[in-house]
């Protein structure tokens, strides 16, 4: 089988992570009021790959905590990929949400408690929303991390939402067991997940976030 692995973005060498304007089909994602733009990365003609990450304004990119979000894409593979994932009985969001699964399971240093993943159709096409929480994640979150992530196909690109939070203290960190972030919160993110349309279409023009 070709494989299939979970989209990302490294952060550039060269410091340039400045915006650009995005084409073309894409998540019309609800930003949090009071949220910047802290960074974007990709095909800077704005036609392909795509990360864009925000925080709340008063946070750092490089040691935030709290919350944080990602919104990302990439392009559809090869149709003989899709036929493959097709023919195991899953779809591309299932699989790619698999991959990152147990990528975040190897990447942590403690326990990885993980979320039930749900699979369906959501606003913007079939989806899969998994994630989990990283007890032990390194220096830049002392206190562990957790993230939901859903992974939702187009008709031109698999799309990608994250949300991730850090406890900012021990206390934190043991509050809302397992997953450390409150029940009501994290439906509020899949229900966000579910509801997020596609836009960046002749049909469908995006809205200025």
């Amino acid at each position: 089988m070709v494989a299939l692995a979970a989209p990302g973005l490294a952060r550039s060498a060269d410091g340039d992570d400045t915006p650009f304007a995005v084409h073309g089909e894409q998540l019309q994602v609800a930003v949090p009021s009071g949220w910047k733009l802290a960074w974007m990365a990709g095909d800077r003609s704005g036609n392909g790959e795509l990360i864009q990450e925000y925080i709340p304004a008063d946070q750092d990119i490089k040691n935030w905590r709290g919350q944080y979000l990602l919104v990302g894409r990439v392009p559809l593979p090869p149709a003989e990929v899709s036929k493959e994932v097709a023919a195991m009985g899953k779809t591309l969001p299932q699989m790619v949400s698999m991959v990152s699964q147990q990528e975040a399971r190897k990447a942590c240093g403690g326990t990885f408690t993980e979320i039930e993943p749900w699979s369906g159709a959501a606003a913007a096409g079939e989806s899969t929303i998994a994630g989990g929480f990283c007890d032990r994640f390194g220096p830049a979150a002392p206190f562990g991390e957790g993230a939901l992530i859903g992974y939702l196909q187009g008709k031109q690109y698999v799309h990608r939402i994250e949300y991730h939070w850090r406890p900012a203290s021990e206390g934190e960190r043991n509050a809302h067991l397992p997953t450390r972030v409150h029940p009501a919160q994290q439906q509020a993110w899949i229900d966000a997940i579910k509801a997020t349309p596609l836009c960046g279409t002749a049909q469908v023009p995006c809205k200025t976030p």
